[in-house]
């Protein structure tokens, strides 16, 4: 069976948990598998280069056909006469997996049979139509997977959407060896974030947090940025009205394994106002850094269920900071228990392994309802 996997790029955590996934599904059970990306992101974010390589050591083609993503009927349709002219040279034994919605209505529009969507969550702020229009492409599908019980609820209670299967996000463990925690080496406390630098990963809460941590009588803790995002330069400007020392607040660009930057940092903080299951929590956690995320999406699910950090409320620098003052003041034993159960809570449940055996039991029983 063919596997094609419709997604807008492959950088940042989504696209490397889909590479992950597409290259377990040709090891584990012998899918020829296709990764084909939209072409409406900016060629920097489409790709990168360890993530190509990754993909042609397994012999995983990554094709763009057209735009996937936009909300334009002609344009879907033009895409979708793209994609109806590559099944037609596939035969009929095939699954499209498609990464949101609307590459959902595309695969239909070009005729596919058996298409399963996974929902990666939707920024809250959006236009009530799109939820109109995700409710039809996810309606569609045979099957729809998400991987939280929070999105899940969410696809029942806005979307009509029934009996989503939860498959949180898996990692491939051996690209993450243990790293050795038992001694916090940093003379004052170092902050971590790694995510897209966009509204919606809450970036500038994180930097509005410092001046507070910094008044309590912390002065020299540090935030450190793994990222690159449409609001790269905003947040650098932010960073430097608040940071008057201007080496407090650093930010590190993107970087392709942020894994093997993780060990150097105390504290990981995700400040989202819309998320799903973040893979930079899963990293956080295999680093055994006890992790602060805004109650957002799945956040709250994985820092409750691998009791690995603490839960902060949306938009709320000043609890943000409370609980990095936290963390701080309980003592470095503390957070190493933490990061400890974040490891042992992400190396027992969220093994790439895992996701892809339950999502290859979706697939046999779209194949045997459509067969």
């Amino acid at each position: 069976m063919k596997i094609f996997h419709l997604i807008g790029h492959l950088r940042l955590g989504a696209g490397r948990y889909i590479v992950e996934m597409a290259s377990e599904q040709k090891r584990l059970f012998g899918h020829e598998t296709e990764i084909i990306v939209s072409h409406d992101i900016d060629k920097s974010w489409r790709s990168d280069e360890g993530q190509i390589a990754q993909l042609n050591r397994a012999g995983i083609s990554v094709t763009t056909i057209g735009n996937i993503f936009k909300r334009d009927t002609k344009i879907l349709k033009e895409t979708a006469e793209k994609l109806k002219l590559l099944l037609q040279t596939t035969g009929d034994d095939y699954i499209i997996h498609a990464h949101s919605a609307i590459p959902a209505i595309v695969a239909k529009l070009a005729g596919a049979e058996k298409v399963v969507a996974t929902c990666h969550g939707w920024n809250p702020d959006r236009p009530i139509e799109h939820n109109i229009e995700d409710a039809r492409g996810y309606a569609m599908c045979d099957a729809i997977i998400t991987p939280s019980r929070h999105w899940a609820g969410r696809l029942k209670d806005e979307l009509a959407i029934q009996n989503a299967v939860v498959i949180p996000v898996g990692v491939r463990m051996e690209n993450f060896p243990p790293t050795k925690r038992g001694d916090h080496r940093n003379k004052h406390i170092k902050i971590v974030t790694v995510c897209e630098l966009t509204h919606r990963k809450g970036v500038d809460l994180l930097i509005k947090a410092m001046p507070i941590i910094w008044e309590k009588g912390h002065e020299d803790a540090e935030l450190h940025i793994f990222g690159v995002g449409d609001m790269e330069e905003t947040l650098k400007r932010l960073a430097r009205r608040i940071d008057t020392r201007g080496s407090r607040i650093v930010f590190h660009g993107f970087v392709t394994e942020p894994y093997r930057q993780l060990a150097n940092y105390d504290i990981f903080s995700l400040a989202s106002r819309s998320d799903n299951y973040p893979v930079s929590i899963i990293e956080a956690m295999l680093a055994c850094l006890p992790v602060v995320g805004s109650n957002i999406g799945g956040i709250p699910e994985m820092i409750k269920d691998g009791q690995c950090g603490i839960v902060v409320k949306k938009e709320s620098p000043g609890e943000i900071a409370s609980a990095v003052i936290r963390l701080i003041e309980k003592g470095k034993e503390n957070m190493l228990r933490l990061g400890r159960n974040g490891e042992t809570f992400a190396r027992e449940k969220l093994g790439i392994e895992k996701t892809v055996t339950a999502v290859e039991n979706v697939y046999r029983k779209v194949t045997n309802k459509t067969g």
